[in-house]
């Protein structure tokens, strides 16, 4: 049986101040090891699993990232490039790692659209949603579009 393990986070230079903001009150030496560990996809982080006997590890964004984003039309581009920045490092270590999706709920079609992109082109499992966006939850008549969508 292999070890899976999920909801195992990572950041990006992009999405570091964005993760840093929410580190309130902690040492800043802590959060600055602390990025660097969310940021490594090679040897820091594989010795890290194989010394806790996880064989694949599925990757998300550390924190809120664009869903901390008031605009929408920065959002969407942003979350579009942290997935293929995601998508890159899981190619180049296809056995160890899988993806979900950072999406742009400030814009729910274009979420389901991300999403099924993600699904489609980079073989990502589905998407981690970080709470609600904005004080606004998935059960709102405004994400019927995402949850509709999503399902295609």
């Amino acid at each position: 049986m292999k070890g899976i393990a999920l909801e195992e986070h990572y950041t990006t230079a992009a999405l570091a101040d964005s993760f840093r903001s929410v580190a309130i009150g902690f040492d800043k030496e802590a959060v600055a090891r602390l990025v660097a560990g969310l940021s490594d996809f090679d040897s820091q982080r594989l010795e890290t699993i194989d010394q806790a006997g996880i064989d694949i590890s599925v990757l998300s964004v550390a924190g809120v990232g664009v869903q901390g984003e008031r605009s929408a039309a920065t959002a969407v581009p942003h979350a579009r490039e942290t997935n293929d920045f995601l998508a890159t490092q899981i190619r180049r270590h296809p056995y160890r790692y899988r993806g979900f999706a950072h999406l742009p709920l400030q814009d729910p079609k274009a979420a389901a659209d991300e999403l099924a992109r993600t699904v489609r082109e980079h073989g990502f499992l589905g998407a981690l949603v970080s709470g609600p966006t904005h004080g606004h939850y998935l059960d709102e008549d405004r994400f019927l579009v995402f949850g509709s969508a999503s399902r295609s």
